[in-house]
């Protein structure tokens, strides 16, 4: 990604992403409770959609064969559509139901709260495309670790995993497997680069 973007301390995304799920839960009249509703936070309150598709195939990028898709997401900021890679359907791939939706809220949330700002519409943009609407940011594993994957990243993290939820959880249940695991259906840390 060559658009740069400015620094975000880690409390600022964090305040951002508990921001957004007390304005979920002001919203919708609920209690915050694990697992973290992300498909309704993303297309109810952020009237967002979400497309699976061969992110390879549609963005022209060669796929290595028997790899793990480096592509897993894409953000539409003018169309306000997400694009996840077919292979983390899990409705299709139930074993990957964790990276579907750590990759939701990277895109819905880290994607959207943070740098939709930055990627106003650009005309140039659809003719570079053949007149097609272009992805404002195509999310690729091997870009990691760059600033705007980072903060999408760890904006994610604190999303599905708000402090006070895991605190909250740690305390009643003694055991740190059942906080970040099983009651919160989360990616591992080494997926996240969070470590708690």
């Amino acid at each position: 990604m060559s658009k740069p973007v400015p620094y975000l301390s880690g409390e600022t995304i964090e305040r951002d992403a508990a921001a957004l799920l007390a304005e979920f839960a002001q919203a919708r009249g609920v209690i915050i409770a694990p697992p973290i509703p992300i498909e309704d936070i993303v297309e109810k309150h952020l009237k967002l959609g979400i497309e699976f598709d061969d992110t390879h195939r549609r963005f022209g990028v060669p796929r290595e064969s028997g790899q793990e898709p480096d592509i897993l997401g894409a953000m539409f900021f003018e169309a306000k559509r997400i694009v996840i890679d077919e292979s983390l359907d899990p409705e299709e791939n139930p074993a990957k139901e964790g990276r579907y939706r750590f990759t939701l809220a990277h895109e819905g949330g880290g994607h959207w709260r943070l740098h939709r700002h930055l990627f106003a519409k650009d005309p140039t943009q659809a003719a570079l495309f053949g007149g097609s609407a272009a992805p404002s940011i195509v999310c690729r594993s091997s870009q990691a670790k760059e600033r705007v994957e980072w903060q999408a990243d760890f904006y994610a993290a604190c999303l599905l995993m708000p402090r006070k939820l895991i605190f909250e959880t740690w305390f009643s249940t003694g055991s740190v497997m059942a906080t970040s695991g099983a009651l919160f259906r989360a990616p591992s840390s080494r997926a996240t680069g969070v470590k708690f």
